[in-house]
């Protein structure tokens, strides 16, 4: 099959655009070419003309990881080697799972061959798979999946910004929804400061002495130099069935998000006691102001 640079793709030393809007942002991994197939980088261009293509696998997870996993929406892998894919899936999981359980980028395997367990292989790691052949007419089909999946992950989930003011003593966090209006999620220094830890560190539940010991080893905490005392187990219950449902629930209900706190704020319970804590959501990179 006839291969072409691809046009107005930028390479690993050029700049993407501001521009968002176009739709779904694309990454191709051409795993060492600087050309693809017509048909599929014909496809790309339409979709997204300010797609990457990356030739070193290094430059994929360098980018995403720079980005805070915001740098795309599709990781598109041109390779013929599934066993190579597969491995490279399961890296870009744990770099997610890492990056506090990211729900991007999905990952689309695009086989020039068919392998008897390419596709097996490939999405029973929560990835896609399309034959090079199947491209002009099922490509626009398999994007659309993958947005159906992108959808109730993101209405379900608020997004959180917290920002950090100080630094050892004068240290202090306070916390944002992100909607229209951003408002300020309301509660004492302490109580902010144990919320901010929360949603940095929201990706699994975990029980109050685990809580306890992810404060102790934040600088916000005396024990790393900062203003505030580790609170008591009592005082973190208090926080989490009483304090927190009414301040996260007086956010939501300002911008009329529609979320609620008693969802929001996940108890896994074992034998009717609960044994866990999280606080749902997509927490962006932390901001910090030192003075």
């Amino acid at each position: 099959m006839m291969l072409k640079p691809i046009p107005n793709l930028l390479t690993d030393d050029a700049h993407k655009t501001d521009d968002a809007s176009s739709g779904l942002r694309l990454l191709i991994f051409a795993n060492g070419s600087a050309c693809l197939p017509d048909s599929l980088g014909d496809q790309i261009t339409a979709i997204d003309p300010d797609a990457s293509i990356k030739r070193k696998w290094h430059s994929v997870v360098d980018e995403l990881e720079k980005n805070c996993f915001d740098a795309c929406d599709i990781i598109i892998d041109t390779c013929d080697d599934v066993r190579r894919a597969a491995a490279r899936i399961d890296e870009i999981w744990r770099l997610r799972v890492k990056a506090n359980y990211a729900m991007r980028p999905a990952y689309l395997v695009v086989g020039k061959t068919s392998h008897p367990m390419a596709r097996f292989e490939i999405e029973r790691r929560g990835g896609h798979f399309l034959l090079l052949s199947d491209v002009a007419t099922h490509l626009a089909e398999e994007f659309g999946q993958i947005c159906l999946g992108f959808g109730p992950l993101a209405r379900s989930l608020p997004r959180w910004h917290v920002v950090r003011e100080g630094a050892g003593p004068t240290a202090r966090a306070s916390v944002f929804l992100l909607t229209r209006r951003k408002p300020r999620v309301r509660g004492g220094d302490l109580c902010s400061a144990v919320l901010a830890v929360l949603l940095k560190n929201n990706g699994l539940p975990r029980s109050i002495c685990e809580i306890r010991k992810l404060l102790e080893e934040d600088p916000l905490f005396k024990p790393k130099g900062g203003s505030f005392a580790v609170p008591s187990s009592s005082s973190l219950k208090m926080y989490l069935h009483r304090a927190y449902p009414k301040y996260l629930q007086e956010a939501f209900d300002q911008d009329r998000s529609g979320y609620s706190a008693n969802w929001v704020i996940e108890r896994e319970k074992l034998d009717e006691r609960t044994v866990g804590y999280k606080i749902r959501g997509d927490c962006l990179p932390t901001t910090y102001f030192e003075y």
